[in-house]
């Protein structure tokens, strides 16, 4: 390699941490390879990790702390709010729609995770599924597909915190315009909790913890009295306030799988 090309190489190289703000890791492997001498075992990976600590810091993030206990601490705690949000009033359609709406929505899951963790192995830098768009589509893609992963986010905020205040108006019995209430503290509790993202994962899996036994203690005491000859008994109410119980696997057909699908998915 002469110098003039590999003086190119070193300023695609300074410029990739600049410019190519969504993709740095992968192509400066791809270019600081051919900086070595011939003959010479390259170590891309040794300069790449160099590269990372140059990244966060212009991108002001922290290091990485979260650990296989926090992802599972994130994860399970989903999971259990999920189970008192959104699938209490979902089990009111019946528990056949809720068996297909769980198939399918564990094929969906199990096709993401497995996506990301490809992408996450060839692109690993934090950005969000944005930096996956723009380094393919580049451009107003990425932009849009930004936005929708953003609003997701807020909308799925909303509905926690829509669902803390009913919880705390059932408590407490007080009127509904004292949601609000209940809202705004919520949010501000959760702001402050997250000034500090470790003291948040720790408490993640504190209240994980917490929520299993929860959950798996009224369990095994009422289990004796559980009788599976109605698990398939739905109470359907009718609009001239009617009721009658079905046995059917999709007692309302198959109107509500989409809807189910999207109970599931959200919780």
């Amino acid at each position: 390699m002469d110098r003039k090309e590999k003086s190119g190489v070193n300023l695609t190289t300074r410029q990739l941490g600049l410019v190519a703000k969504w993709y740095p890791f992968q192509k400066e492997v791809e270019q600081l390879v051919p900086q070595g001498k011939p003959g010479r075992k390259h170590r891309p990976m040794l300069r790449l990790e160099r590269r990372k600590g140059v990244y966060l810091e212009k991108r002001k993030l922290l290091p990485a702390f979260a650990k296989s206990i926090h992802v599972w601490g994130f994860v399970v705690g989903t999971v259990i709010s999920g189970e008192f949000v959104g699938f209490n009033s979902a089990y009111a359609y019946g528990l056949g729609s809720m068996i297909v709406a769980h198939v399918f929505t564990s094929l969906l899951m199990i096709t993401v995770s497995l996506t990301l963790t490809e992408l996450a192995t060839a692109m690993p830098f934090a950005s969000g599924s944005a930096s996956y768009a723009n380094a393919a589509f580049h451009g107003s893609v990425a932009c849009i597909i930004g936005y929708a992963y953003t609003f997701d986010m807020v909308f799925i905020g909303a509905e926690a915190t829509n669902f803390v205040g009913i919880a705390f108006q059932t408590i407490f019995n007080t009127e509904l315009q004292y949601n609000v209430l209940y809202w705004i503290a919520s949010v501000l509790l959760c702001s402050v909790i997250n000034l500090s993202p470790k003291l948040t994962l720790n408490l993640l899996v504190c209240l994980s913890a917490i929520s299993c036994l929860l959950a798996v203690i009224p369990l095994c005491v009422v289990s004796q009295n559980f009788d599976f000859s109605s698990v398939f008994n739905t109470t359907i109410t009718y609009s001239d306030g009617t009721t009658a119980v079905s046995t059917a696997f999709l007692p309302y057909g198959i109107k509500v799988l989409f809807y189910r699908c999207r109970i599931r998915y959200t919780c």
